[in-house]
């Protein structure tokens, strides 16, 4: 996992990280 300094960035990527796991099941 990537730790952005910016916390909106990691939030950001968390959410399309999530998507993309909801797309593949």
């Amino acid at each position: 996992m990537v730790n952005y300094s910016d916390n909106e960035e990691s939030v950001h990527d968390l959410l399309l990280h999530n998507k993309n796991m909801k797309y593949q099941q």
